[in-house]
Protein backbone atom coordinates (compact mmCIF):
# COMPACT_ATOMS: atom_id res chain seq x y z
CA UNK A 1 0.00 0.00 0.00
CA UNK A 2 1.51 3.33 -0.99
CA UNK A 3 2.11 5.55 2.00
CA UNK A 4 1.58 8.98 0.46
CA UNK A 5 -1.28 8.60 -2.03
CA UNK A 6 -4.62 10.16 -1.22
CA UNK A 7 -7.21 7.67 -0.05
CA UNK A 8 -10.72 8.57 -1.18
CA UNK A 9 -13.37 8.72 1.52
CA UNK A 10 -11.17 9.54 4.49
CA UNK A 11 -11.83 13.28 4.36
CA UNK A 12 -15.55 12.52 4.25
CA UNK A 13 -15.19 10.19 7.23
CA UNK A 14 -13.44 13.00 9.12
CA UNK A 15 -16.38 15.22 8.25
CA UNK A 16 -18.86 12.71 9.68
CA UNK A 17 -16.74 12.29 12.82
CA UNK A 18 -16.56 16.02 13.57
CA UNK A 19 -20.31 16.37 12.95
CA UNK A 20 -20.95 13.63 15.52
CA UNK A 21 -18.83 15.52 18.06
CA UNK A 22 -20.72 18.73 17.29
CA UNK A 23 -24.11 16.99 17.66
CA UNK A 24 -23.21 15.73 21.14
CA UNK A 25 -21.96 19.13 22.28
CA UNK A 26 -24.89 21.15 20.92
CA UNK A 27 -27.96 18.90 20.96
CA UNK A 28 -29.89 17.44 23.87
CA UNK A 29 -30.43 13.68 24.02
CA UNK A 30 -27.35 13.08 21.89
CA UNK A 31 -24.98 11.51 24.40
CA UNK A 32 -22.77 8.91 22.76
CA UNK A 33 -22.39 10.51 19.34
CA UNK A 34 -19.24 12.42 20.29
CA UNK A 35 -17.62 9.32 21.78
CA UNK A 36 -17.95 7.51 18.48
CA UNK A 37 -16.70 10.55 16.55
CA UNK A 38 -13.60 10.92 18.72
CA UNK A 39 -12.70 7.24 18.37
CA UNK A 40 -13.06 7.43 14.61
CA UNK A 41 -10.69 10.41 14.69
CA UNK A 42 -8.16 8.47 16.76
CA UNK A 43 -8.26 5.34 14.61
CA UNK A 44 -7.98 7.42 11.45
CA UNK A 45 -5.05 9.43 12.85
CA UNK A 46 -3.27 6.27 13.96
CA UNK A 47 -3.84 4.68 10.56
CA UNK A 48 -2.36 7.65 8.69
CA UNK A 49 0.46 8.63 11.06
CA UNK A 50 1.76 5.11 11.65
CA UNK A 51 1.57 4.57 7.88
CA UNK A 52 3.70 7.68 7.28
CA UNK A 53 6.26 6.66 9.90
CA UNK A 54 6.34 3.11 8.54
CA UNK A 55 7.10 4.46 5.06
CA UNK A 56 9.78 6.77 6.47
CA UNK A 57 11.43 3.87 8.28
CA UNK A 58 11.51 1.99 4.98
CA UNK A 59 13.45 4.91 3.45
CA UNK A 60 15.85 4.84 6.39
CA UNK A 61 16.48 1.12 5.94
CA UNK A 62 17.02 1.73 2.22
CA UNK A 63 19.60 4.36 3.25
CA UNK A 64 17.68 7.07 1.39
CA UNK A 65 17.01 9.15 4.51
CA UNK A 66 18.71 9.74 7.84
CA UNK A 67 16.95 9.09 11.13
CA UNK A 68 17.48 12.69 12.23
CA UNK A 69 16.01 14.25 9.08
CA UNK A 70 13.01 11.90 9.17
CA UNK A 71 12.16 12.83 12.77
CA UNK A 72 12.64 16.55 12.20
CA UNK A 73 10.59 16.48 9.00
CA UNK A 74 7.74 14.63 10.70
CA UNK A 75 7.64 16.96 13.71
CA UNK A 76 7.97 20.04 11.51
CA UNK A 77 4.90 19.06 9.50
CA UNK A 78 2.90 18.28 12.65
CA UNK A 79 3.79 21.69 14.13
CA UNK A 80 2.70 23.48 10.95
CA UNK A 81 -0.58 21.58 10.89
CA UNK A 82 -1.56 21.81 14.53
CA UNK A 83 0.04 24.82 16.24
CA UNK A 84 -1.18 27.96 14.38
CA UNK A 85 -4.95 27.86 14.88
CA UNK A 86 -4.55 26.06 18.22
CA UNK A 87 -2.42 28.79 19.78
CA UNK A 88 -4.56 31.56 18.32
CA UNK A 89 -7.54 30.01 20.10
CA UNK A 90 -5.50 29.50 23.30
CA UNK A 91 -4.57 33.20 23.30
CA UNK A 92 -8.20 34.27 22.89
CA UNK A 93 -9.27 31.71 25.50
CA UNK A 94 -6.67 33.10 27.93
CA UNK A 95 -7.90 36.70 27.47
CA UNK A 96 -11.55 35.66 27.79
CA UNK A 97 -10.98 33.77 31.05
CA UNK A 98 -8.85 36.57 32.46
CA UNK A 99 -11.65 39.09 31.88
CA UNK A 100 -14.16 36.68 33.42
CA UNK A 101 -12.12 36.69 36.64
CA UNK A 102 -10.79 33.12 36.50
CA UNK A 103 -7.31 32.39 37.79
CA UNK A 104 -4.81 30.72 35.44
CA UNK A 105 -5.11 27.51 37.45
CA UNK A 106 -8.93 27.47 37.26
CA UNK A 107 -8.95 28.11 33.52
CA UNK A 108 -6.35 25.45 32.78
CA UNK A 109 -4.67 27.70 30.20
CA UNK A 110 -1.18 26.48 31.06
CA UNK A 111 -2.30 22.87 30.62
CA UNK A 112 -3.84 23.65 27.25
CA UNK A 113 -0.77 25.59 26.11
CA UNK A 114 1.52 22.65 26.90
CA UNK A 115 -0.73 20.01 25.30
CA UNK A 116 -1.46 18.35 28.63
CA UNK A 117 -5.20 18.96 28.74
CA UNK A 118 -5.77 15.22 29.06
CA UNK A 119 -3.86 15.25 32.37
CA UNK A 120 -5.70 18.39 33.51
CA UNK A 121 -9.08 16.89 32.65
CA UNK A 122 -8.65 13.28 33.78
CA UNK A 123 -6.16 13.48 36.65
CA UNK A 124 -6.57 16.97 38.14
CA UNK A 125 -10.24 17.89 37.54
CA UNK A 126 -11.63 14.44 36.82
CA UNK A 127 -14.43 16.19 34.97
CA UNK A 128 -15.09 18.06 31.72
CA UNK A 129 -14.60 21.82 31.44
CA UNK A 130 -15.08 24.63 28.91
CA UNK A 131 -12.11 23.61 26.74
CA UNK A 132 -11.74 19.98 27.74
CA UNK A 133 -12.22 18.89 24.11
CA UNK A 134 -8.54 19.85 23.74
CA UNK A 135 -7.72 16.59 25.53
CA UNK A 136 -7.83 14.71 22.23
CA UNK A 137 -5.31 17.11 20.67
CA UNK A 138 -3.05 16.71 23.71
CA UNK A 139 -3.25 12.94 23.35
CA UNK A 140 -2.34 13.05 19.67
CA UNK A 141 0.58 15.43 20.24
CA UNK A 142 1.96 13.17 22.98
CA UNK A 143 1.56 10.18 20.69
CA UNK A 144 3.38 11.97 17.84
CA UNK A 145 6.19 12.97 20.20
CA UNK A 146 6.72 9.37 21.30
CA UNK A 147 5.79 7.40 18.19
CA UNK A 148 8.06 9.22 15.75
CA UNK A 149 11.42 8.40 17.36
CA UNK A 150 10.34 4.89 18.32
CA UNK A 151 8.89 3.80 14.96
CA UNK A 152 11.65 5.50 13.00
CA UNK A 153 14.34 3.88 15.15
CA UNK A 154 13.15 0.26 15.39
CA UNK A 155 13.17 -2.12 12.36
CA UNK A 156 10.11 -2.37 10.10
CA UNK A 157 9.50 -5.98 11.11
CA UNK A 158 8.85 -4.86 14.70
CA UNK A 159 6.22 -2.20 13.89
CA UNK A 160 3.15 -4.44 13.80
CA UNK A 161 4.06 -6.25 17.00
CA UNK A 162 4.74 -2.93 18.70
CA UNK A 163 1.34 -1.53 17.69
CA UNK A 164 -0.44 -4.65 18.95
CA UNK A 165 1.52 -4.42 22.22
CA UNK A 166 0.46 -0.77 22.78
CA UNK A 167 -3.16 -1.71 22.07
CA UNK A 168 -2.98 -4.60 24.55
CA UNK A 169 -1.43 -2.40 27.25
CA UNK A 170 -4.19 0.19 26.67
CA UNK A 171 -6.89 -2.43 27.21
CA UNK A 172 -5.25 -3.72 30.40
CA UNK A 173 -4.79 -0.14 31.66
CA UNK A 174 -8.47 0.71 31.10
CA UNK A 175 -9.56 -2.43 32.97
CA UNK A 176 -7.20 -1.67 35.88
CA UNK A 177 -8.43 1.93 36.16
CA UNK A 178 -12.03 0.68 36.16
CA UNK A 179 -11.30 -1.83 38.92
CA UNK A 180 -9.55 0.89 40.93
CA UNK A 181 -12.71 3.00 40.83
CA UNK A 182 -11.69 5.69 38.34
CA UNK A 183 -14.56 7.61 36.75
CA UNK A 184 -15.33 7.61 33.03
CA UNK A 185 -13.55 10.91 32.35
CA UNK A 186 -10.35 9.73 34.01
CA UNK A 187 -10.34 6.44 32.11
CA UNK A 188 -11.15 7.94 28.72
CA UNK A 189 -8.55 10.72 28.91
CA UNK A 190 -5.76 8.65 30.47
CA UNK A 191 -2.88 8.84 27.95
CA UNK A 192 -2.09 5.13 27.78
CA UNK A 193 -5.75 4.25 27.27
CA UNK A 194 -6.21 6.80 24.48
CA UNK A 195 -2.95 5.69 22.83
CA UNK A 196 -4.67 2.36 22.33
CA UNK A 197 -7.14 3.85 19.84
CA UNK A 198 -4.29 5.37 17.84
CA UNK A 199 -2.37 2.08 18.03
CA UNK A 200 -5.47 0.27 16.77
CA UNK A 201 -5.44 2.44 13.67
CA UNK A 202 -1.74 1.77 13.25
CA UNK A 203 -2.29 -1.96 13.63
CA UNK A 204 -4.95 -1.85 10.91
CA UNK A 205 -2.57 0.01 8.58
CA UNK A 206 0.30 -2.43 9.14
CA UNK A 207 -1.88 -5.55 8.92
CA UNK A 208 -3.98 -4.45 5.94
CA UNK A 209 -1.72 -6.03 3.32
CA UNK A 210 -2.09 -9.37 5.09
CA UNK A 211 -5.83 -9.02 5.66
CA UNK A 212 -6.75 -8.12 2.10
CA UNK A 213 -10.11 -6.72 1.04
CA UNK A 214 -12.64 -6.06 3.79
CA UNK A 215 -16.17 -6.98 2.69
CA UNK A 216 -19.43 -5.09 3.03
CA UNK A 217 -20.47 -7.26 5.99
CA UNK A 218 -17.91 -5.34 8.05
CA UNK A 219 -19.39 -2.01 6.96
CA UNK A 220 -22.85 -3.20 8.01
CA UNK A 221 -21.42 -4.54 11.27
CA UNK A 222 -19.82 -1.17 12.00
CA UNK A 223 -23.22 0.53 11.61
CA UNK A 224 -24.80 -1.92 14.05
CA UNK A 225 -21.96 -1.45 16.55
CA UNK A 226 -22.31 2.33 16.36
CA UNK A 227 -26.04 2.13 17.06
CA UNK A 228 -25.47 -0.20 20.03
CA UNK A 229 -22.64 1.99 21.33
CA UNK A 230 -24.81 5.12 21.27
CA UNK A 231 -27.80 3.25 22.65
CA UNK A 232 -25.81 2.15 25.69
CA UNK A 233 -25.78 5.75 26.90
CA UNK A 234 -29.50 5.47 27.62
CA UNK A 235 -29.29 2.43 29.89
CA UNK A 236 -25.84 2.43 31.51
CA UNK A 237 -24.05 4.63 34.02
CA UNK A 238 -21.17 6.77 32.80
CA UNK A 239 -18.34 4.37 33.72
CA UNK A 240 -20.17 1.27 32.52
CA UNK A 241 -21.14 3.13 29.35
CA UNK A 242 -17.50 3.88 28.61
CA UNK A 243 -16.34 0.31 29.28
CA UNK A 244 -18.98 -1.04 26.87
CA UNK A 245 -19.06 1.67 24.22
CA UNK A 246 -15.28 2.11 23.91
CA UNK A 247 -14.54 -1.37 22.49
CA UNK A 248 -17.72 -1.37 20.38
CA UNK A 249 -16.96 2.01 18.77
CA UNK A 250 -13.28 1.07 18.38
CA UNK A 251 -14.18 -2.06 16.42
CA UNK A 252 -16.70 -0.06 14.38
CA UNK A 253 -14.05 2.55 13.53
CA UNK A 254 -11.58 -0.17 12.48
CA UNK A 255 -14.20 -1.80 10.24
CA UNK A 256 -15.13 1.58 8.74
CA UNK A 257 -11.59 2.67 7.91
CA UNK A 258 -10.66 -0.80 6.67
CA UNK A 259 -13.68 -0.98 4.38
CA UNK A 260 -13.07 2.49 2.95
CA UNK A 261 -9.39 1.84 2.22
CA UNK A 262 -9.96 -1.55 0.57
CA UNK A 263 -13.11 -0.61 -1.36
CA UNK A 264 -12.17 2.64 -3.08
CA UNK A 265 -14.71 2.14 -5.86
CA UNK A 266 -17.69 1.42 -3.61
CA UNK A 267 -20.90 3.46 -3.43
CA UNK A 268 -20.23 4.20 0.24
CA UNK A 269 -16.88 5.80 -0.60
CA UNK A 270 -18.68 7.73 -3.35
CA UNK A 271 -21.06 9.16 -0.73
CA UNK A 272 -18.12 10.16 1.45
CA UNK A 273 -16.63 11.96 -1.55
CA UNK A 274 -19.60 14.33 -1.79
CA UNK A 275 -18.16 17.82 -2.04
CA UNK A 276 -19.76 19.29 1.09
CA UNK A 277 -18.79 16.31 3.24
CA UNK A 278 -15.24 16.18 1.90
CA UNK A 279 -14.87 19.91 2.51
CA UNK A 280 -16.16 19.48 6.07
CA UNK A 281 -13.43 16.89 6.56
CA UNK A 282 -10.85 19.25 5.11
CA UNK A 283 -11.67 21.96 7.66
CA UNK A 284 -12.49 19.47 10.44
CA UNK A 285 -9.45 20.31 12.58
CA UNK A 286 -10.34 23.99 12.75
CA UNK A 287 -14.00 23.12 13.25
CA UNK A 288 -13.14 20.82 16.15
CA UNK A 289 -10.89 23.39 17.84
CA UNK A 290 -13.32 26.29 17.39
CA UNK A 291 -16.81 24.80 17.77
CA UNK A 292 -16.86 24.92 21.58
CA UNK A 293 -16.47 28.72 21.46
CA UNK A 294 -19.03 29.52 18.76
CA UNK A 295 -22.67 29.21 19.69
CA UNK A 296 -25.82 31.05 18.73
CA UNK A 297 -26.10 34.06 21.12
CA UNK A 298 -29.20 34.51 23.26
CA UNK A 299 -30.11 37.85 21.69
CA UNK A 300 -30.26 36.22 18.25
CA UNK A 301 -32.41 33.39 19.60
CA UNK A 302 -34.75 35.96 21.15
CA UNK A 303 -35.27 37.50 17.73
CA UNK A 304 -36.20 34.08 16.33
CA UNK A 305 -38.36 32.83 19.18
CA UNK A 306 -39.04 34.34 22.59
CA UNK A 307 -40.10 31.02 24.09
CA UNK A 308 -38.19 27.81 24.60
CA UNK A 309 -39.16 24.89 22.41
CA UNK A 310 -38.16 22.68 19.53
CA UNK A 311 -38.01 25.57 17.07
CA UNK A 312 -35.69 27.58 19.29
CA UNK A 313 -33.53 24.49 19.94
CA UNK A 314 -33.24 23.89 16.19
CA UNK A 315 -32.31 27.53 15.62
CA UNK A 316 -29.63 27.24 18.31
CA UNK A 317 -28.09 24.13 16.73
CA UNK A 318 -28.19 25.45 13.15
CA UNK A 319 -26.90 28.88 14.16
CA UNK A 320 -24.06 27.42 16.22
CA UNK A 321 -23.12 25.11 13.36
CA UNK A 322 -23.03 27.92 10.80
CA UNK A 323 -20.91 30.11 13.08
CA UNK A 324 -18.46 27.26 13.77
CA UNK A 325 -18.35 26.20 10.13
CA UNK A 326 -17.76 29.76 8.95
CA UNK A 327 -14.98 30.32 11.49
CA UNK A 328 -13.33 27.02 10.52
CA UNK A 329 -13.54 27.86 6.80
CA UNK A 330 -11.89 31.25 7.40
CA UNK A 331 -9.22 29.61 9.53
CA UNK A 332 -8.48 27.05 6.82
CA UNK A 333 -8.25 29.48 3.90
CA UNK A 334 -6.45 32.37 5.62
CA UNK A 335 -4.32 30.66 8.29
CA UNK A 336 -3.93 26.90 8.10
CA UNK A 337 -3.72 26.36 4.33
CA UNK A 338 -1.22 29.19 3.62
CA UNK A 339 1.10 27.90 6.36
CA UNK A 340 0.89 24.33 5.05
CA UNK A 341 1.67 25.56 1.54
CA UNK A 342 4.90 27.10 2.81
CA UNK A 343 6.00 23.74 4.19
CA UNK A 344 9.05 22.47 2.27
CA UNK A 345 8.45 19.31 0.21
CA UNK A 346 9.54 16.11 1.90
CA UNK A 347 11.98 15.39 -0.91
CA UNK A 348 13.84 18.61 -0.15
CA UNK A 349 14.45 17.54 3.42
CA UNK A 350 15.52 14.00 2.52
CA UNK A 351 19.15 13.41 3.40
CA UNK A 352 20.98 10.56 1.73
CA UNK A 353 23.12 8.53 4.11
CA UNK A 354 24.58 6.22 1.49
Amino acid sequence: MEGNRRIKGLDGLRGLAVLMVFIEHRMIYSHGFGNVGVRVFFVLSGFLIVGILHSERHLIEMRCRSLRSAILCFWERRVRRIFPIYYVVIAVFFIWFSRAGYSYVESGVYWHATFTTNIWTGVIRKDWSEASHFWTLATEEQFYLLAAPVLLFVPLKVHLRLSVFVLAVAIVTAICLYLLGANAVSIETFPMVAFGFLAAGGTLRLALDRIGRIGIIYLLSSAVLVVISIGCSWVLGSVEFYMVSAPLSLIAAIFLVGYIVTNQGSSFVGLLELRWLKYTGTISYGFYVLHAFFEMPDWALQLISAESGAYRELAYVVGSFLLSFGAAALSWHFLEKPILKRSPPREAITTSVA
